[in-house]
């Protein structure tokens, strides 16, 4: 997977700020599924244990990365703990933070 200029770990309060692209970023079906998969533990896993991921994500000018969590997940958006929403084609991988 080939990322643009990606920059470290985004500020959450400038994502209300962030123009996201219409585009799907990953272009497998397969890709898809795992995200969709990950994301749907990192929602499971953040109400149980209040845990952290760090989400990849494309705005309109590069990638970038966000450690938060995420509070729900819906058909087409992930919502996070700061009151902020990512759509879900914009989303290139989740990882999760071990402490």
């Amino acid at each position: 997977m080939l990322y643009k200029a990606l920059t470290p770990h985004s500020d959450k309060s400038h994502i209300h700020k962030t123009i996201f692209p219409i585009k799907e970023v990953l272009s497998s079906y397969t890709a898809r599924t795992k995200r969709q998969a990950k994301l749907m533990s990192a929602a499971t896993i953040d109400v149980s244990k209040k845990a952290e991921v760090i989400i990849t994500f494309e705005d309109e000018k590069s990638c970038m990365r966000l450690q938060t969590g995420i509070f729900a997940l819906t058909d087409d958006k992930v919502l996070l703990n700061c009151g902020r929403s990512i759509p879900l084609h914009c989303i290139y991988d989740v990882q999760f933070v071990s402490h």
